[in-house]
């Protein structure tokens, strides 16, 4: 007994007591201003009580406003107001950059299945509109090992509700644990005064991981009472919390680079991740994955929209080869290219469709993206030409690439070999041809 007093008392001081949360910036749209800036249902849906919606804007000294509303097919598309701005229209003063809309629950009923539209008023000009949200990061609750040989409690003022703040639905809680003789765990929510509780996990068997998937209802009774963890014939290693999902945004050209610190799985959500499994001149080869491992750069593809893809608390490694570098949660410096060590950065050049260009000078890359390092230069021989993308697996030689802007040439069904911008090649070497107006790869 005096030996699981000490080790509860460890494991109090112990305790971490904050909850990590970050705040992250995500561009939903930027351009120059056009007759009215559309934000479709998809990437209203991924919206929250609490998130930030950001409109930046330029004015002259007087200030000027612009205008918000939400429409919907089922009232013939009639104009609302967002219920937090009323019938305002928000008000920039002279010299400022941005106006910020805080999202209340209701605006977030209201919007539930619409699009929304922001116009600029008579003198100013939309610049980019963004989405600031604080994120729930993954936590350890608490990390100290603690024997639980006989339905053994931690202390119910540990786990309390200030660590549970930013907690909702999809959220999980995972137990870190070794067994002995059949060991098992509880995780309880406590629902009355007097530390009434109901079973969350009623004595899951102890294999590695064990986590549970807060309901709304979970949520909320524990944003307010805190939780109680029991054990038996286990050693307690960790309680953590990881979010629900992690967004991932397309733009419109339907492809981007990505990392995350999170084990994501991306089955059904209609974004498809790659990795660069091998590349050449010219040509970067992209191999498909469902799910994908932490801090590992990927190229996403899919159609345009903001999208939530599930944290997954499994293991996932990262592939054996990847020629594409994550820059992490925070943003990194990528040094320009040098001899045998090579930087391409994903980027739309000139009137081009967005590729990899190499790096000539160092660059800032911001968070959660990717770029491309290599040991030999695979620049295409044509100057200025991006390389290009094979999402073929390795299965096949044809090219599933953008469509270019580049030179386009007539389908000539001779058997002769042409580089992209239509030059007859007598001998091909490795590289990307035109061949019967099919792009082929040489290796």
């Amino acid at each position: 007994m005096k030996k699981q007093v000490t080790l509860f008392l460890m494991a109090f001081l112990s305790l971490a007591l904050n909850l990590q949360a970050k705040t992250s910036e995500t561009t939903l749209w930027e351009s120059t201003y056009q007759s009215e800036i559309e934000l479709n249902a998809a990437t209203v849906a991924t919206f929250k009580e609490g998130d930030v919606l950001r409109v930046y804007v330029t004015v002259p000294e007087g200030g000027a406003n612009f205008n918000i509303v939400y429409k919907s097919s089922a009232d013939n598309w009639q104009e609302h107001k967002i219920p937090s701005i009323n019938n305002d229209w928000p008000w920039v003063n002279g010299g400022g950059t941005y106006k910020d809309i805080a999202l209340t629950a209701a605006d977030i009923t209201a919007l539930s299945g619409k699009n929304i539209y922001i116009k600029k008023g008579d003198y100013s000009t939309i610049t980019k509109v963004s989405l600031k949200t604080v994120e729930l990061d993954e936590q350890t609750l608490y990390n100290t090992a603690t024997e639980m040989v006989d339905y053994t409690t931690i202390n119910e003022g540990t786990l309390t509700p200030d660590m549970f703040e930013k907690v909702k639905e999809g959220d999980k809680i995972v137990v870190n644990a070794s067994e002995s003789n059949g060991g098992q765990v509880w995780i309880a929510k406590m629902t009355g005064s007097n530390w009434d509780e109901e079973k969350l996990l009623d004595g899951v068997s102890i294999i590695d991981n064990v986590s549970y998937t807060l309901t709304a209802d979970d949520a909320n009774i524990i944003k307010a009472r805190g939780i109680r963890i029991s054990g038996k014939n286990i050693t307690l290693k960790s309680i953590g919390l990881i979010p629900a999902s992690v967004k991932a945004i397309i733009s419109s050209t339907g492809i981007g680079t990505f990392c995350s610190s999170k084990v994501l799985n991306f089955t059904g959500t209609g974004v498809t991740p790659y990795y660069a499994s091998d590349v050449a001149e010219g040509i970067v080869t992209l191999t498909s994955v469902e799910k994908t491992a932490s801090n590992t750069g990927y190229i996403l593809k899919g159609s345009e929209g903001v999208y939530a893809i599930p944290v997954i608390v499994e293991e996932v490694t990262a592939p054996t080869t990847n020629y594409l570098k994550a820059t992490g949660d925070n943003s990194a410096n990528v040094t320009a290219s040098t001899d045998g060590s090579y930087h391409y950065i994903f980027a739309k050049k000139g009137d081009n469709t967005p590729a990899f260009y190499k790096l000539t000078a160092d660059h800032e890359l911001a968070a959660h993206k990717a770029y491309l390092e290599t040991t030999e230069d695979i620049t295409p021989s044509t100057q200025g030409a991006p390389l290009m993308f094979d999402f073929s697996n390795g299965t096949t030689a044809i090219m599933d690439v953008f469509q270019d802007e580049m030179k386009q040439q007539p389908v000539q069904e001779d058997g002769v070999y042409y580089t992209l911008q239509g030059t007859r090649v007598q001998n091909p070497t490795k590289g990307l041809y035109i061949l019967n107006g099919k792009k082929i790869i040489v290796k």
